[in-house]
């Protein structure tokens, strides 16, 4: 027997080479992995479905008592049971999104506690895009201390972002302040216009009643003559002072009148050429907003299109789904609408 034992403990050596042993190394990593890799997934599966225990169980507890029933049962400080209660309800959604076909859960599920508190830093509404785009980094070993670095700057970036939109809005205001500056100032100037027209034409009558009176100077001798009865003398006198005065006043008021009218036509003339370059300027302003808001309806157009195409495939897949996907789609269109002040 122990001769036996000697032969084999001789022969063991021998039998077993570097390629068995690695095989060996091998096959026990990968069971290890396999065991690792199965408690990391339920460990962050854990996160959402203990958080939504927390919640029921902080609804049963007595108010007062929730830190010291958290210490006693579950062994949790407040701070980490408001973590996890938050990851529930920002992440734990299994409602299906209709644009992206996943839920809350499906897409935030896959990373670990530390990086889903990280990410409350963004806005709820842009985490989903951030998590898509930067999943392989998320999944693949990155740091928290890298991932808030990360975090920091799309955050500068954004608010970056949002000043250039803001500073272009600010923009736009003033632009459709200064086009109502300008379509005011052409209004005033049409009615500007429009009155020294008047203007004119009550200068042209004036004129032809001074010709009128002109040319029938006996009048003045007539009312003369029946007030004051003169003597053949005196009414040659007076006639002759009456033309001199007469002739005085029409003179007068021929220069003045011509002045008058010259300096209201130059005026007209240039009220109505500054009118006729506001009137281009808002033209081409017009212009210019009216191609932007083309190309935006072409864009809208077009993805309202590729809309279409995508449910007709889902239908002709699967009858129905893309008719009762179509009414999902034109309720949210309608709600987008609607908060949008446009009515269709």
């Amino acid at each position: 027997m122990n001769t036996t034992d000697s032969a084999v403990s001789r022969t063991q050596p021998v039998s077993r080479t570097p390629d068995i042993i690695a095989g060996e190394i091998n096959e026990i990593k990968s069971r290890t992995n396999a065991i690792l890799g199965a408690a990391f997934t339920t460990a962050r599966v854990s996160c959402f479905e203990i958080g939504r225990r927390l919640e029921e169980a902080k609804c049963l507890v007595p108010h007062g008592a929730w830190g010291q029933w958290l210490a006693e049962n579950v062994n949790y400080s407040e701070s980490t049971a408001n973590n996890l209660m938050r990851i529930y309800r920002e992440y734990g959604s299994e409602q299906i999104d209709m644009f992206t076909g996943k839920s809350d859960r499906e897409i935030f599920e896959g990373l670990s506690q530390s990086q889903l508190v990280a990410l409350f830093a963004i806005p709820a509404p842009e985490r989903a895009a951030y998590v898509q785009t930067h999943r392989e980094e998320l999944e693949g070993g990155q740091s928290i201390r890298e991932l808030e670095a990360q975090i920091r700057e799309y955050k500068a970036k954004a608010e970056e972002a949002a000043e250039q939109a803001r500073e272009a809005q600010a923009r736009e205001q003033e632009m459709e302040q200064k086009n109502q500056s300008l379509r005011k100032r052409a209004e005033a100037a049409e009615m500007e216009v429009v009155d020294y027209g008047k203007m004119r034409a009550d200068l042209e009558q004036a004129q032809q009643r001074i010709l009128a009176f002109e040319s029938t100077p006996e009048r003045v001798q007539e009312v003369t003559v029946t007030v004051h009865q003169p003597t053949p003398e005196q009414e040659q006198a007076i006639r002759e002072e009456e033309r001199a005065e007469c002739q005085r006043e029409l003179e007068e008021m021929k220069r003045l009148n011509q002045e008058r009218v010259k300096e209201v036509l130059e005026k007209a003339d240039t009220q109505a050429a500054e009118y006729e370059k506001q009137l281009a300027r808002l033209r081409a302003q017009s212009d210019i907003h009216a191609q932007r808001i083309s190309m935006l309806l072409t864009d809208v157009a077009r993805c309202i299109g590729a809309v279409a195409d995508e449910l007709a495939a889902m239908d002709a897949e699967e009858s129905g789904t893309g008719t009762k996907m179509k009414r999902r789609v034109e309720a949210t269109l309608g709600k987008m609408f609607d908060q949008r002040g446009f009515e269709v």
